[in-house]
């Protein structure tokens, strides 16, 4: 992602959306996994990135790069509002 989107992202506090694998089974007891759709203002993205480094000993870094680690590691994608 590019320097501009990733600075456009933040200056206009979008939303991103990402989605995440839940286990599941479906009646005949087969494991059917459900995929949850999670949304997020991009700072509020940064926090959770923020709080996951310090969590693993990493040093604080600036709300871009957070964000784009975010991303990266959530396949997140601007939401449409």
């Amino acid at each position: 992602m590019s320097e501009d989107t990733l600075q456009s992202i933040l200056a206009r506090n979008a939303t991103l959306v990402w989605s995440e694998p839940w286990p599941g089974a479906c009646e005949n007891g087969h494991r059917r996994d459900g995929h949850v759709e999670l949304r997020a203002a991009a700072r509020d993205c940064c926090d959770i990135q923020r709080h996951r480094d310090t969590k693993s000993g990493r040093a604080l870094r600036s709300n871009r790069e957070c964000l784009a680690d975010f991303i990266a590691v959530n396949w997140a994608t601007e939401g449409k509002e």
